[in-house]
């Protein structure tokens, strides 16, 4: 845990017994009457100086503008990718005529590609994917399946891809999934 993340879950757990007590405080009066007016005006100076003014002050400017910079990076990575990916396309034709350069320039851009989308993909699976599951509801998963759905049409299939994926794994004599 970072310390950025461990400040903020003590302050959450701070929040959680600040709700727990404004909770007593309103099932007290709804069941009694009573009203404790001395913890009533504590509690509204926490939520409103502490709660509000402190902890989400530092939630929206400084950890939500640095995960949106992280989100942001990812974002970045990918025009770097298709960078790569488009020097290899213009070296791929005299390479593949056996030109020494442009066999050099593809072989490069085509390693600089597999690091760069290899460090990509382990950052959303370890960060930006659980995030996801986190944070989506039933409807968000079901509005981006739906686009994926229409993304899939529009290009190659699923299960196109999964077959040309096989055939070169099987060509190139890498291990592939069974099944």
């Amino acid at each position: 845990m970072t310390t950025t993340t461990r400040i903020l879950k003590e302050e959450h757990q701070w929040v959680r017994l600040l709700l727990d007590c404004l909770e007593e405080l309103v099932a007290t009066f709804r069941s009694a009457g009573d009203f404790d007016s001395k913890a009533a005006t504590e509690l509204q100076a926490l939520f409103e100086h502490f709660v509000d003014e402190q902890h989400q002050a530092k939630e929206e400017a400084a950890l939500f503008p640095k995960l949106l910079d992280c989100v942001q990076g990812l974002q970045e990575d990918h025009v770097r990718e298709r960078e790569h990916l488009e020097r290899m396309r213009f070296s791929l034709f005299n390479a593949a005529l056996g030109d020494p350069t442009d066999r050099e320039t593809f072989t490069s851009e085509a390693q600089a590609y597999v690091d760069l989308q290899r460090q990509h993909m382990a950052r959303e699976d370890q960060a930006l994917l659980p995030l996801a599951e986190e944070l989506f509801t039933e409807q968000d998963d079901e509005d981006v399946l739906e686009q994926f759905r229409r993304m899939d049409t529009d290009g190659l299939g699923r299960d196109e891809v999964q077959s040309r994926v096989t055939e070169l794994c099987n060509r190139l004599h890498v291990p592939s999934w069974t099944g």
